[in-house]
């Protein structure tokens, strides 16, 4: 007689086998439902589209051959705002006057943040100390070097002026727009107005505090001469120094045919 105990230990080996025979190992992939959906051909973006064949007609399902679509003139991605300067002459003049940083409120903190971003981003040419004085400075792999933040035509750059640099470069500088958002680019911005400030408290007499009201938003590094308990008050401009001259010089002269 037939033992039913044999029965069931071959029908669970057999099953067995039969599972673990459709299961992937070594170079066996394995059985797969439909291939060609597992493994459909893959495109890179915007380029050539393959032609397909429709009952023995070859079709081309974009009009310009691209596997994309470019997208519309003018589109920007959500939440994204274009930088409103052009990378000219002009326009450097125009972040200057017109472009001011918004963190300036928050100061302390942006400061800070902007310390290790500057250190890790600007130190290796401009120096840790914003003196001029980086590594490959040192080494000779930059030939005359960045001039120092604290000479006086530094101290006169507004903010607009340096985020602007940033964005599109300046000199042997090249552009930061790629490795530094807008705001890790103000927030550098803050540090080096911050090391600004502490340079001109100690060299004229102001707290930093201070210092730092001369040199950020609309003021300059120019308007420390005017500076009062009562705060600062933007220099007066110096096309009317010159008006001035001429008028002097012109009343100091005499006139023609006068003894």
């Amino acid at each position: 007689m037939f033992n039913h105990s044999k029965y069931y230990l071959l029908l669970v080996l057999g099953a067995t086998f039969y599972f673990t025979g459709c299961q992937a190992g070594g170079e066996w992939a394995g059985r797969e439902y439909m291939p060609d959906m597992a493994h459909s051909n893959a495109y890179e973006y915007y380029s050539p589209e393959r032609p397909i064949v429709i009952d023995g007609e070859t079709v081309v399902l974009s009009p310009d051959g691209m596997s994309a679509r470019q997208p519309a003139k003018g589109t920007v991605p959500r939440g994204f705002s274009p930088y409103p300067f052009e990378d000219t002459p002009e326009g450097y003049e125009q972040a200057g006057a017109e472009l001011f940083n918004p963190m300036n409120g928050k100061h302390a903190k942006s400061a800070a943040d902007g310390k290790n971003l500057y250190i890790t981003n600007c130190a290796i040419c401009h120096g840790e100390k914003g003196d001029g004085q980086g590594e490959i400075v040192k080494n000779g792999k930059y030939p005359g070097g960045p001039p120092s933040y604290f000479i006086d035509r530094f101290l006169e750059m507004p903010e607009g002026k340096m985020f602007h640099s940033m964005q599109y470069g300046k000199n042997n500088m090249g552009s930061y727009a790629g490795q530094l958002n807008k705001e890790e680019r103000w927030k550098i911005v803050s540090y080096i107005k911050d090391m600004q400030a502490a340079s001109i408290a100690s060299s004229k007499k102001v707290t930093k505090d201070e210092a730092l009201k001369l040199i950020t938003g609309r003021l300059t590094y120019k308007d420390v001469a005017t500076y009062t308990s009562a705060g600062a008050k933007p220099a007066a401009p110096a096309a009317n120094t010159t008006d001035t001259t001429k008028v002097q010089a012109n009343a100091a002269a005499p006139k023609k045919g006068g003894k």
